[in-house]
């Protein structure tokens, strides 16, 4: 994926979501996160219930229109506008933010309109997301008016910490660890103002969005993050979507911080694109020899995500994790290195958004982000210890402890976290996923389908992240959408 992000100016006055309210304690739940959102399942354990905060801001009362609608400048056959939205649906006077949206217009007005959700979350160029989707699916886009929104934090009004910004291991990685107190830091600079950066309100403005576009329902398409968007819209608001796509899958309720199934996933994948090339060795049992003769796990699993995110290439990383296990670690470390790409501004990727979107969103081994950040880590860790060190092969329990999705939101502070629930309407949907994908595994796109009984499943063979990038895959899409 590539990086894409914005800037908040100024950050407003907490206008209440109220107090946190205690954590009692929890069971299993399945989530999403991660430096570019990906799939986990969270061991909790149950005992008291924990206030319940409403589901779904009310949004129909905020009026909903454009301002500024003209053909966009930097690109053919699409309108441009703003959407302005409240920073907080609770008190919709107390601050707005406006959202920059556009849509194509090679099919007629008053042609149905399919909404494509960007990853992330701190992807927010809707130019490239419009001209990609038009791209990869031209004849949907003679039938459809394709729409797109720079989400909140991102565009013109994305959050920005600079120190953040600045941690390659953050802004230009997946799952590597950042300081704690650059983590910490940047949340309280956003002040109270980052409890209204969640999906929930993410999905209040989809609303908003369809709304003043005038239509009463619409198609929608999420690609990574964007699936779990997507899903939670639907789930909010049934009765206004006709069709689903679901690109490289997050579970409707999210992922494992643990990662995993992505862990364990790795081995079958390095053992086929071994045997895709004849290597002649085992890549599983070299991992698991280097990672208990002290090698760090992390990097070498962020590594494996890489090589499964741009232009799927797992050979160097394979022969890499080979040569270590011969004695020469050198290769390794040059192929688990953070790319060097040149660190993103937050204009084209905010750090601070995805942090505090998924630390507030999603379920974690201590609950949620309204738990105690001294009760973190030690629920983490007894909750990783717990999980047989089988479900993580060919890693190992200290990766999954160590990794970002677990150790970048242990610091975050202290914030009302955004309340989930509910099942997927019955609703025609395209799963669909890169067999190779370690970012969202094909895993976790298979369970997903299990509980969608009108879901077709598409698994892209040898390919990775991104499946409407593959022509398998953007066939398939049109396909689906035109049927």
């Amino acid at each position: 994926c590539e990086h894409r992000g914005m800037r908040l100016r100024r950050c407003l006055p907490d206008r209440g979501r109220g107090k946190p309210v205690e954590s009692g304690c929890w069971r299993v739940m399945c989530f999403l996160s991660g430096v570019t959102a990906v799939a986990f399942c969270v061991v909790v354990a149950g005992c008291a219930p924990r206030a319940e905060v409403p589901s779904t801001p009310p949004t129909q009362a905020y009026p909903a229109s454009f301002t500024g609608t003209v053909p966009c400048s930097d690109q053919a056959d699409a309108m441009c506008a703003t959407l302005p939205v409240p920073l907080d649906y609770q008190s919709p006077s107390g601050g707005s933010l406006k959202l920059a949206v556009r849509w194509s217009t090679t099919a007629a007005q008053g042609s149905p309109i399919l909404v494509s959700l960007d990853g992330g979350p701190g992807l927010g160029d809707n130019r490239s997301m419009l001209e990609s989707t038009v791209k990869a699916l031209p004849e949907v886009a003679k039938s459809h008016r394709i729409a797109v929104i720079e989400t909140r934090g991102t565009g013109a009004s994305a959050l920005d910490c600079p120190v953040l910004q600045r941690q390659g291991d953050a802004a230009a990685a997946h799952v590597m660890p950042v300081p704690p107190e650059i983590v910490s830091g940047c949340g309280e600079t956003l002040g109270e103002a980052r409890q209204f950066y969640s999906t929930e309100d993410t999905v209040a403005d989809l609303d908003v969005f369809r709304r003043a576009l005038g239509v009463s329902t619409w198609s929608m398409m999420g690609v990574s993050y964007g699936t779990f968007q997507t899903q939670r819209y639907a789930i909010t608001h049934p009765d206004n979507v006709t069709k689903l796509v679901l690109d490289s899958v997050v579970p409707q309720n999210g992922g494992d911080p643990s990662y995993a199934p992505a862990l364990s996933e790795s081995g079958r994948v390095m053992s086929e694109v071994c045997a895709s090339y004849r290597c002649g060795f085992d890549p599983s049992a070299d991992l698991v020899k280097i990672l208990s003769e002290g090698e760090d796990g992390v990097p070498i699993f962020n590594a494996l995500i890489e090589a499964g995110s741009f232009d799927t290439d797992f050979e160097p990383v394979i022969e890499a994790i080979h040569e270590a296990a011969q004695g020469n670690p050198e290769p390794l470390h040059r192929v688990t290195a953070v790319p060097d790409r040149g660190l993103p501004s937050a204009a084209e990727f905010s750090t601070a958004l995805q942090l505090a979107t998924l630390c507030t969103d999603m379920r974690y081994p201590w609950g949620n982000s309204e738990t105690p950040v001294a009760d973190r880590h030690p629920a983490a860790v007894a909750a990783i210890g717990a999980l047989p060190p089988a479900q993580l092969l060919p890693f190992d329990s200290r990766t999954a402890l160590e990794q970002g999705a677990i150790s970048n939101c242990e610091p975050w502070p202290v914030t009302p976290a955004a309340s989930y629930s509910g099942e997927l309407p019955s609703k025609p949907a395209l799963l669909i996923n890169g067999g190779w994908d370690l970012l969202t595994p094909a895993i976790d796109a298979r369970q997903q389908a299990q509980r969608m009984p009108r879901s077709q499943l598409v698994i892209v063979p040898e390919w990775g992240h991104v499946a409407i990038a593959s022509p398998k895959g953007s066939r398939a899409i049109s396909s689906f959408l035109l049927s």
